[in-house]
């Protein structure tokens, strides 16, 4: 799940994405960015408190908006992992030659492709160019109100999101894929 908050004495972007438990010596349960204060970078950490790259051991990446619509993912090493592109709502991203795709080779297996639809889930469903096999899907829960009676709708909240990814991609760069469709699209998360 993904929250998109705001803070109100600054107003930069923070979104949170939430581990799921894997093991009993899991430590990390969130993986949070934060837009910097001045500039156009995106800071990735495992540690919601402190998202500055000096003196934290949590810090895994980030991500530069070069142009508009054009992300760049780094990981801490400096190393360019993926880029993303996003036109109105055609969302593209080119994973780099160091992710091999041992599903399907070549260019076309590290580019993916998709369309922002806001009126059908999922919002956001990506695909790999050569195979059309669906590695990246973005949907809204719906959640029970508190009154919900047995013929009541269900209602969706407007800043959680769910994230279903598969191989090529990891939890960093499909969060990475997220930050930059919800900073380029703000309508589809208002602030909580």
């Amino acid at each position: 799940m993904v929250y998109k908050v705001l803070n109100d004495t600054d107003m930069r972007r923070f979104y949170m994405l939430l581990l799921p438990q894997m093991s009993a010596e899991q430590q990390e349960h969130c993986l949070c960015c934060k837009r910097k204060a001045k500039g156009n970078k995106f800071r990735f950490s495992l540690d919601a408190s402190k998202i500055t790259k000096r003196g934290n051991p949590s810090y895994i990446g980030k991500m530069k908006e070069s142009s508009k619509g054009f992300y760049e993912v780094k990981l801490s090493t400096n190393q360019l992992v993926m880029t993303i592109r996003v036109a109105g709502t055609e969302v593209s991203a080119e994973l780099q030659h160091q992710f091999l795709n041992s599903v399907e080779g070549g260019k076309q297996g590290r580019t993916i492709m998709g369309n922002i639809q806001t009126f059908v889930q999922p919002i956001l469903a990506l695909k790999v160019e050569s195979s059309n096999r669906t590695i990246f899907k973005l949907s809204r829960p719906y959640e029970a109100t508190k009154s919900a009676k047995s013929g009541d709708k269900a209602i969706m909240n407007p800043g959680t999101f769910l994230l279903d990814f598969n191989y090529p991609l990891t939890i960093f760069l499909s969060f990475a894929i997220l930050c930059a469709v919800l900073d380029s699209h703000p309508k589809l998360a208002p602030p909580r």
